[in-house]
């Protein structure tokens, strides 16, 4: 049995990603109403997801674009090995940047076909019974009879997680608000590509200064970290304007979420700024 959600994050957002994410089955269940409300906010957080997610590859598969451009160009007047290697970098890094790009494309398309499925219909006791008559799990068991003993059917929501459960998958061990925090920002620091622009930009200016390479060699590049940047900008920027889990209606804990999620988004600013600063810098040496 799992323990029942913390008086602190008992928010509507939360509930929702407790039951339909982490697979918790609470006791009592929760009413028809209470129940539709989570419906509604998980199906609101994939909408969410699937407009991220088709923003920040569209951002991308920019970037990818203007880079091919641009370096068809520059590239043209390669003449030293190691502007064949920057050449060869930037190669790799756009197609790693088109690769996330269908990567998020993909998830898009996923998220919205799950946004279909996510409705309020309930399904009839004949058939649910049916389907769990040889379940032995206690709180899967408990929590239909939880919903019977309130005189209401089933959503097909709520018969799909208590159906995950019945076949032996587990509710997640940490089900607090700390989870959930993790699962909306999907970092615990610095992300790799933050880090990765932060040094390209520092290198672009110390070989650009010492004239071994040409600062505008290092633009196309600067412009495929740049669209990434932007959709980092672009996926905090909708969590926090949108707000798909409700966070605002929530506790001490839902705020503490939504200033970590305010705050992820100045590094990606950050980022962006010193790519135009170093853009500008790069153009004026060239």
């Amino acid at each position: 049995m799992v323990d029942a959600a913390d008086e602190a994050d008992d928010h509507p957002g939360y509930l929702s990603w407790r039951q339909f994410h982490a697979l918790c089955l609470d006791l009592p269940a929760p009413a028809g109403a209470a129940i539709d409300t989570r419906l509604r906010i998980y199906r609101r957080a994939h909408e969410v997801a699937a407009l991220r997610d088709f923003g920040i590859a569209l951002l991308l598969v920019a970037a990818v674009g203007r880079a091919l451009l641009d370096g068809t160009r520059v590239f043209l007047s390669m003449a030293t090995v190691l502007d064949g290697l920057v050449f060869g970098l930037t190669c790799t890094l756009a197609v790693v940047v088109g690769t996330r790009a269908l990567q998020r494309l993909r998830q898009a398309m996923e998220a919205r076909a799950l946004v279909h499925g996510i409705g309020l219909d309930s399904l009839p006791w004949q058939k649910v019974e049916s389907l769990f008559a040889d379940t032995r799990v206690a709180a899967v068991r408990e929590y239909l009879q939880s919903v019977r003993e309130q005189g209401r059917t089933p959503r097909r929501a709520e018969v799909a997680v208590a159906l995950e459960r019945a076949r032996g998958r587990p509710a997640l061990d940490d089900a607090g608000s700390g989870a959930f925090g993790r699962h909306l920002r999907d970092r615990d620091g610095a992300l790799p590509r933050q880090i990765a622009t932060a040094c390209a930009c520092l290198v672009a200016l110390l070989l650009a200064a010492t004239g071994w390479v040409e600062g505008r060699l290092f633009l196309p590049a600067l412009i495929l970290f740049g669209g990434w940047a932007l959709a980092g900008v672009l996926a905090c920027a909708l969590q926090l304007a949108l707000d798909p889990w409700q966070l605002r209606l929530g506790g001490p804990a839902a705020t503490r979420i939504r200033a970590a999620l305010a705050a992820d988004l100045l590094p990606e600013l950050a980022l962006v700024l010193v790519l135009i600063v170093t853009s500008a810098r790069l153009l004026g040496n060239a």
